[in-house]
């Protein structure tokens, strides 16, 4: 029954597509590089851990980049809104703040409209390179390349199974933008995907790369600190995540055993006093020792008040080789061919 209307909706967002590339409607083009990071499907594809793993590359190069974001479950007073360190997460939204504090180098700013955003942070700052978070389907910016992230399910059932019958935003249509693919999958699971996404992919002409998120340690946020070895200690997991399982599999990686009970939220849920409360009474009914979240959930519930302790995942990415090599690789030297094809060589 909902086939029809995922095709319908498919065909509306080609058509899309086609006019923007048209140039029917207006859009802003960057003066530097940008490089969109974005998905097919709906959430849980590792866009805000990409994004920071370009933040700090670029840092490492003495680069300033800027993200233009939209800020999803933030209301900020004023747009475009340049997220600080210190700025309240009911303004900025929890991703935007989570990057602003992990890359105090960059300029991270929340809009809606990201072709009024981009403008003003260039002529504010003069970034050397623009991220487009979730940028994708946001085709009023103009991009110079496509970071497109999938999951393994979009290769497999979920695969062109276009919004009301499925998760996806396009059609598979859509995938014929993208510079490269990237799936976030753990090192195993990359290499099984590797035929099947050679099967999908290949007809599109990008490189196909492997990532994952991977913690091996916590660390401490809110309430008493506990200084035993935290590994031996019961714990309970909340999330307020697009994919609570994947973080369930970080927590278990960490901590050496799997929650004895896990708290799960709907994506970017607004933490509450109260939810602190029912949470802690979950903890002294299960016999939990220590509460444990992910650095996106962090930003929300550090600021409540605690009487148990509160940990946070510290997740790592790595990138996985693959029939192409690996990621690092390709974009330095696509960083290289963007400044040129930018700036001139």
């Amino acid at each position: 029954m909902l086939r029809p209307l995922g095709w319908a909706y498919g065909q509306i967002m080609r058509i899309r597509a086609a006019s923007y590339a048209r140039g029917l409607f207006s859009c802003y083009s960057p003066t530097v590089p940008c490089v969109s990071v974005g998905n097919i499907s709906w959430g849980g594809s590792g866009k805000t851990p990409l994004t920071g793993w370009l933040l700090a590359w670029a840092g490492r190069q003495g680069l300033t980049p800027a993200v233009l974001t939209r800020g999803y479950g933030g209301k900020p007073p004023h747009t475009p809104y340049l997220v600080a360190q210190d700025s309240p997460w009911q303004e900025s939204g929890d991703e935007p703040l989570l990057l602003a504090r992990a890359a105090p180098h960059a300029r991270v700013v929340v809009d809606p409209v990201r072709k009024r955003s981009g403008p003003w942070v260039q002529q504010q700052f003069s970034p050397d390179l623009v991220v487009l978070d979730d940028g994708m389907q946001h085709l009023a910016v103009q991009r110079h390349c496509n970071l497109v992230l999938l999951h393994p399910l979009d290769l497999e059932q979920h695969w062109n199974r276009v919004v009301p019958c499925g998760p996806w935003r396009e059609s598979s249509a859509a995938l014929a933008r993208a510079h490269a693919f990237l799936i976030k999958s753990f090192p195993q699971e990359f290499q099984d995907l590797v035929p099947m996404a050679k099967k999908r992919l290949a007809r599109f002409g990008a490189p196909v790369f492997g990532f994952s998120l991977e913690s091996e340690a916590i660390r401490h946020v809110a309430g008493p600190e506990c200084h035993e070895d935290l590994k031996t200690r019961q714990y309970i997991l909340v999330t307020a995540v697009a994919r609570p399982g994947q973080v369930a599999a970080s927590a278990h990686q960490a901590m050496g055993a799997p929650p004895m009970e896990r708290v799960v939220h709907r994506d970017h849920h607004p933490f509450s006093q109260a939810d602190v409360a029912q949470l802690e009474v979950k903890m002294e009914r299960q016999g939990a020792e220590i509460a444990v979240c992910t650095p996106k959930d962090a930003v929300k519930l550090v600021g409540l008040a605690w009487r148990k302790p509160l940990y946070s995942l510290v997740p790592e990415l790595r990138f996985h080789e693959g029939p192409e090599g690996s990621f690092p690789q390709w974009w330095e030297s696509t960083w290289q061919t963007l400044k040129e094809t930018v700036h001139g060589p």
